[in-house]
């Protein structure tokens, strides 16, 4: 029996590397998936047993998932930074993004879920950008690639809100539509017990 295939969808097309275990290309580093050396996968352990060691390799330090020690003072902090700020942009905004237009790489149930969950975590969201603020036009490094850009929360609270709007739209639409197909399939109900 083979393992599963697993693929970290969130890398903003191989350019954010959101620890060293999930690479660019989307393959996850796990031994149980045959993706490098150390205990394989057996026909004991479940889709649960893979989520959880996924789970945990999503410390409070990723830093220290590839580098033993900090490069300099305050690398893991600021690394902690750089993920916050891409997580806000790739993993929600950009999925909700996706949804909403319906090219998402999911199942539409997932991308639906996607778009629910936006809106019931949308406070906690606003408010970690709002704290953020201060931080915009910084300096953002990626110590794994190199990378340097700015931090820009000005542009992802726009983009929050601009979400949520056609979030809630969409929703208000996909409700009319399902009032007007539960009303038409009423009158036809009516029509067929007339007709009796």
């Amino acid at each position: 029996m083979s393992p599963p295939r697993l693929r970290h969808v969130t890398t903003d097309a191989g350019r954010v590397l959101f620890n060293q275990h999930f690479y660019r290309s989307g393959e996850i580093c796990l031994s149980i998936l045959g993706t490098t050396s150390g205990p394989p996968w057996s026909p004991a352990q479940t889709l649960a047993s893979v989520l959880v060691s996924v789970q945990s390799m999503m410390g409070e330090k990723p830093y220290f998932e590839g580098f033993s020690t900090e490069e300099s003072p305050g690398a893991s902090d600021r690394y902690n930074e750089f993920i916050r700020h891409e997580t806000m942009r790739v993993t929600v905004c950009d999925q909700v993004e996706a949804s909403l237009k319906e090219t998402i790489e999911c199942p539409p149930s997932l991308s639906s879920n996607i778009l629910k969950l936006f809106l019931e975590s949308y406070g906690k969201y606003e408010d970690a950008v709002t704290a953020k603020l201060h931080l915009t036009g910084r300096q953002m490094k990626d110590p794994y690639s190199k990378t340097v850009s700015k931090y820009d929360y000005e542009t992802l609270l726009t983009r929050l809100k601009s979400l949520k709007e056609q979030v809630e739209k969409k929703n208000e639409e996909a409700a009319k539509a399902a009032k007007a197909a539960a009303e038409a399939a009423e009158q036809e109900e009516n029509q067929v017990q007339l007709a009796k």
